[in-house]
């Protein structure tokens, strides 16, 4: 993912508590993406910038990639972010 360390659909745990599956779009930029509300299909997207920095909506958090924690497991068709 753009040399950002993360597994593609791996379950990463923000300082918050909140967890998120990592993705790469298309051109490989790394995301983070999680359902806003387990009975809603919204998704939050959290793009991470080539030196680990993390944004949401094009503003800049104060988190960073090495920030999360990696859960130990990939999501599936059969499990969530929960």
């Amino acid at each position: 993912m753009n040399g950002i360390n993360l597994l593609e659909n791996g379950i990463y745990i923000f300082p918050d508590g909140r967890q998120f599956i990592a993705r790469a779009l298309s051109d490989g930029t790394p995301v983070l993406q999680g359902p806003l509300f387990s009975a809603v299909e919204m998704f939050i997207d959290y793009r991470i910038d080539r030196k680990g920095q993390i944004a949401y909506s094009g503003e800049v958090t104060s988190w960073r990639v090495e920030d999360l924690i990696f859960k130990g497991v990939l999501a599936t068709d059969n499990n969530s972010t929960g």
